[in-house]
């Protein structure tokens, strides 16, 4: 008998909160988007539909049973399915998610008495430019893995 995962039913709760435009906020527990989202912060998850996000956005989606945080990278559509790809800001790889498991975007974080709002300036204008960071930096290091490995070889 296969066993049933809390995230299928989820999902149709929170796909009939995003059709009605409604927001969630959750506990953070990781520290993967350290230091901009540190255990103990809330976040308010504006429910989106997968096509939505755009470069930079802080993404909410399903893995493995858990609702990760990570900031949007890059899209690509592949055979006609859309596929995004995301990062942890303190982490060094990434990973490419299937953009029918994002749930939302992050709309705010609440940290004690402060709230951080990603649709304000200057998150507006820095979210992005932190995504395409990471990107280069990505690329840094696969540059200088692949250096290290021609010169031991």
């Amino acid at each position: 008998m296969r066993e049933e995962s809390p995230v299928q039913y989820a999902l149709p709760i929170l796909r009939s909160y995003r059709d009605a435009q409604r927001m969630v906020s959750v506990p953070v527990a990781g520290r993967s988007m350290w230091p901009l989202i540190r255990p103990g912060d809330h976040v308010d998850i504006r429910l989106v539909h997968p096509e939505e996000p755009s470069r930079g956005d802080i993404l909410a989606f399903w893995n493995d049973g858990s609702l990760v945080v990570h900031r949007l990278v890059r899209k690509s559509r592949t055979s006609g399915a859309l596929r995004v790809c995301q990062r942890g800001d303190n982490q060094h790889g990434w990973s490419w998610v299937d953009a029918d498991r994002v749930v939302g975007t992050v709309d705010a974080i609440h940290r004690g008495d402060r709230i951080l709002r990603m649709r304000a300036i200057p998150w507006r204008w820095l979210n992005p430019m932190l995504a395409l960071m990471s990107l280069v930096w990505a690329g840094a290091l696969a540059s200088a893995s692949r250096c290290r490995r021609a010169l031991s070889s």
